[in-house]
This record gives structure tokens, C-alpha cells and sequence, in this order.
């Protein structure tokens, strides 16, 4: 069958500590989103999720010190709205390449945050791939549009093979 990958970012902030649990109005929009997306008058059913998503938590201590237990609130909400209880996640492990890095000096930090998740034998069917595996723009921050699409077709063929 078939994939459609959906980016929803306008709603999304940049840090993953703006998505708290405290921050109920800005996770319904979330939530609203993502629940049964519509496409070309047909409903599709979101069967996994990729998150790629934590460069703005790696500047801030308090931020990157958080991220794993409010990814894991994230998870366990995305699943319960969408009546889901094993939806799986591929959680891209976010990069800055070596110019960049000092700009993210808590990168390490979230780095370890996703792998905890994905480690957590509590929460099940997370799994991981890693931005520095790929190619970055000049940047040294953000993927070009060709390495994103192979990002995305990585991750559809892990999530593909926790189904």
C-alpha cells in the first residue's frame, strides 16, 4: 500500500517544550490536525508517525532536560486522540553538523532524549533514525528537499516494518 506523507508544521512551535501538557490550546490545534486527515475527499487514517523535531530544545538547558519526559506525554496523547495505543514513531534524531553544533549546545542532550524514548521499554514502538546520517544544506542545520525526501522514504519503510 501506499504512503502520504504529510508535513504539519505551521501549528507546530519550534521547541517541543511549547507542547507541554500546560499548554492544552496549542496541542488541540495539534490534535485537531492530525486526527482523520482529509485528502482529496477521502479520510486517511494516520498509521504511524514521524517526528523530526528539536533543534530549538538543544539551545536552551531546561528545554533539552525536558524533552524526553514531554516527548513521552506527546506520544502517549497523539496515541490515546487518535484511539491508537501502539501507533508506532520514528523519531529522527535531530543534527547540526560540526560548524553548527555550538549553536545547539544541548544537542547531545535531546539527542539522548530520543534514544531514551526509543529505549523505554514503557513505551513501545518508537524507533529511531539519525539527521547526521544524512546530508545537510550549507547551513550545516537543515536537510536539502532531496535528502529530506530519502529521510522520508527511510522513514516510511521503518515504520512500514513495525506494523
Amino acid at each position: 500500500k501506499g504512503a502520504i506523507c504529510i508535513k504539519n508544521a505551521p501549528c507546530i512551535p519550534n521547541s517541543l517544550e511549547d507542547l507541554a501538557p500546560r499548554l492544552g490550546p496549542i496541542r488541540e490545534v495539534l490534535f485537531e490536525r492530525i486526527h482523520n486527515v482529509p485528502m482529496d475527499g477521502h479520510i486517511y487514517n494516520i498509521r504511524g508517525v514521524i517526528w523530526y523535531q528539536g533543534e530549538s530544545d538543544a539551545i536552551t538547558q531546561t528545554y533539552a532536560e525536558s524533552y524526553q519526559s514531554n516527548f513521552v506525554s506527546l506520544i502517549n496523547d497523539i496515541r490515546v486522540k487518535l484511539n491508537s495505543p501502539n501507533l508506532p514513531f520514528v523519531a529522527v534524531k535531530v543534527g547540526a553538523g560540526p560548524t553548527k553544533t555550538g549553536d545547539f549546545p544541548y544537542i547531545d542532550t535531546v539527542r539522548s532524549a530520543i534514544q531514551n524514548v526509543a529505549d523505554d521499554e514503557n513505551v513501545d514502538n518508537v524507533d529511531t533514525l539519525y539527521a547526521l546520517d544524512y546530508t545537510f544544506r550549507s547551513d550545516d542545520v537543515h536537510l536539502n528537499s532531496d535528502v529530506m525526501y530519502q529521510l522520508g522514504i527511510d522513514s516510511v519503510s521503518k515504520l512500514r516494518s513495525m506494523f
